[in-house]
């Protein structure tokens, strides 16, 4: 174990028993799901994580809030049962016991704490240079999911999505619903590809995938959110490297559901009840992205950043000015002395909520 993931350990990681049937206690991946209510679904993805070729540990987070429904909290309970008594299994199979009386987790927390107990104490078995993934307990997979992890993530701290194509959705409505929100979501992608931004990648949570090492450096998942904790970790991974895309894919659900305030089931609840779904950004919105990444590129040596006057963009200089770009600007030309660690240091600033904001304002901007 390296003094990286030590010191980790020791002063951030957030740390609950891991109780399993299993032997073995040390492997080179495991893969993390937290677990709430999905008895239903659950079996399946244990069934196809139990196709897949390599040897792994799986470790699912029983969890939910004392604030849970009372279906809420027997499902979980019974999980632990099956569990515990041998009757859902596979090999190295491990689980952490947060929904018993005692273990439950505050109203304030969710999906974010789940997979951030669940991913540090993943690190207290894996062997060295080992990875970790996400999953959902809905959620399926291939059987090269973990010959393609190790295939791709080939460097100490490196970090990656599965490609990804939701279930097939319960109706013909459902299914149009899921088949636009995946066009959205590559929509944004390839236009941020195209801009040449560093964080054009997806931010789903059953699809993410870090070495040890990454997962360390960017803190662990943020554990103080109900959703969205998949940006906000992978915003963070992608400030210390690069994320690439996995060649193997996984098939989340595209049921509907409450469990989260957003995401895939969310959206479902949307389309369901009639509302509009994902508008697609606007193609100049990424040109106009573009032109303000290579603008700053060619500019990393000025002094001061009046270059960007040379940009005609009231959404962009508005958005720049709130955040203080100018004084940003002096501190990057202040602290960093080659161009590369320029670039980078700008790059970690603008990043990918700020990236968000601005294509949603240059789109919003446009259908006035």
């Amino acid at each position: 174990m390296s003094f990286r993931i030590q010191k980790y350990l020791k002063k951030k990681a957030f740390l609950k028993p891991l109780e399993t049937l299993s032997e073995k206690s040390q492997f080179e991946v495991a893969v993390v799901i937290p677990v709430l209510a999905e008895l239903a679904h659950l079996p399946q993805t244990l069934q196809s994580l139990q196709k897949v070729r390599g040897d792994f540990a799986v470790i699912l987070v029983i969890n939910n809030r004392l604030s849970a429904s009372t279906h809420q909290k027997q499902d979980n309970l019974q999980t632990l049962e099956q569990l515990r008594s041998g009757e859902l299994s596979i090999p190295n199979l491990f689980w952490i016991d947060c929904a018993s009386t005692g273990n439950e987790f505050s109203e304030k927390m969710g999906v974010g704490l789940a997979r951030r107990i669940g991913m540090d104490s993943a690190l207290t078995i894996l062997s060295e240079n080992g990875f970790i993934t996400a999953l959902d307990a809905d959620t399926l997979v291939e059987p090269d999911y973990l010959e393609q992890l190790k295939a791709t993530l080939c460097e100490p701290i490196s970090a990656g999505y599965f490609r990804f194509q939701h279930q097939k959705a319960e109706n013909a409505a459902l299914q149009h619903a899921i088949d636009s929100y995946e066009e959205y979501l590559h929509h944004y992608v390839e236009g941020l590809q195209l801009a040449g931004s560093p964080y054009a990648y997806h931010s789903i949570g059953s699809t993410m995938a870090a070495t040890a090492e990454a997962y360390v450096l960017a803190d662990g998942i943020p554990v103080k959110r109900l959703a969205g904790e998949d940006f906000y970790f992978l915003q963070n991974v992608a400030k210390s490297c690069r994320i690439v895309e996995i060649p193997s894919t996984v098939y989340p659900s595209a049921r509907v559901s409450t469990r989260t305030p957003f995401g895939t089931g969310q959206r479902m609840i949307e389309y369901k009840e009639g509302r509009s779904g994902e508008q697609l950004f606007s193609k100049s919105a990424f040109e106009k992205l573009g032109e303000f990444l290579k603008t700053v590129e060619q500019h990393i040596e000025s002094e001061n950043c009046g270059f960007i006057n040379e940009i005609h963009s009231d959404v962009l200089h508005k958005q720049l000015d709130e955040c203080g770009f100018q004084s940003v600007w002096s501190k990057i030309q202040l602290n960093y002395k080659s161009s590369a660690n320029k670039l980078k240091a700008f790059h970690r600033w603008f990043d990918a909520l700020k990236t968000l904001k601005l294509i949603k304002g240059l789109s919003a901007f446009e259908q006035l």
